[in-house]
């Protein structure tokens, strides 16, 4: 897409004629590609993250194809947007980040546990990797500052001894 766009009651505009479909695709898989490489992620390790394969992902980088809708969930989390943050950039806005990229990276583990757990792969194979997704998602967890105690006061919690 060249030139600057307009909008007109019915469409958006450049100087080369309305914005299409491909115009956008071509701006989505700009922002993906940006963000992956803004994340250092490979394209295999942002496709794992997605639980999708490097060929798909590839397509939505590329903007060729059109990315499916049931994956928008899926490139979304593994770039860490707001749900909902492909459907904006297609409509012409753009992402948002999620608010809280600890909950996100949580949330990623927690796919990938349930990728792990429906693979063929063999039952040591599964533990292992669980295992070290459970040590990544402590590592997480003791990183992250303390919260308050329901009204922020610094009071012991109960049962325990000051």
């Amino acid at each position: 897409m060249t030139g600057n766009l307009r909008l007109d009651s019915t469409a958006f505009y450049c100087e080369d004629g309305p914005v299409t479909d491909a115009d956008e695709r071509q701006r989505l898989a700009a922002l993906i590609k940006q963000r992956r490489r803004k994340q250092g992620l490979s394209l295999s390790a942002a496709a794992e993250a997605a639980g999708i394969d490097r060929a798909t992902w590839t397509s939505a980088e590329t903007g060729r194809r059109k990315t499916y809708e049931h994956l928008y969930a899926a490139i979304e989390r593994a770039l860490l947007w707001a749900p909902g943050s492909i459907e904006t950039v297609l409509a012409g806005g753009d992402p948002l980040p999620v608010a809280d990229p600890t909950a996100a990276e949580l949330a990623r583990i927690d796919h990938a546990v349930d990728m792990i757990y429906q693979s063929p792969i063999e039952a040591g194979e599964k533990l292992e990797a669980i295992m070290a997704l459970d040590r990544r998602r402590r590592e997480i967890l003791r990183s992250r500052p303390a919260e308050p105690i329901h009204d922020g006061s610094t009071a012991e919690r109960p049962g325990r001894a000051g």
